[in-house]
């Protein structure tokens, strides 16, 4: 019950796009009130997953705009999303391939701000869509190198 009130209130924060500036990184002093709100989603995906598959199916389903809106946000900001990325792997969460590609394309031209988030994510995608991978370095004149392979 408390989870389904967490999730209600996190919800509408996100959808009044009242959540920012609650949470700064300690050394660099950006916001990353959002990656705390994903790292919450996915808690609360991870407790209905153990109460069983069919929660965990609707938990999925009802995780996955916010989940999508906080991915859209980083593409501007440098709070982390690699948290995600493990459940995408286990558990062959297809639906956010698209959205990190997007992501991906967009942030790749800006290593000064998205260094690690662009190797986290071309680390991800190597082992989903290499081939996206290197059409992007080779579009972009970049190598994975550059990225701290």
């Amino acid at each position: 019950m408390g989870g389904d009130v967490g999730f209600s209130k996190l919800v509408k924060l996100l959808e009044e796009d009242h959540i920012s500036g609650f949470i700064n990184n300690r050394l660099y002093g950006y916001d990353e009130t959002l990656k705390h709100a994903l790292d919450a989603l996915i808690s609360y995906w991870a407790v209905k997953s153990d109460q069983g598959e069919g929660d965990r199916d609707v938990a999925r389903a009802k995780i996955f705009p916010y989940i999508l809106k906080i991915i859209d946000a980083s593409n501007d900001q440098s709070f982390q999303i690699s948290s995600l990325f493990w459940i995408i792997i286990k558990y062959n969460y297809s639906e956010y391939i698209m959205p990190l590609k997007v992501h991906l394309e967009k942030i790749i031209d800006y290593p000064e701000i998205h260094g690690w988030k662009i190797h986290d994510v071309i680390e991800l995608l190597l082992k989903i869509d290499p081939e996206f991978v290197n059409e992007l370095l080779l579009k972009k004149r970049k190598t994975l190198q550059e990225f701290n392979f």
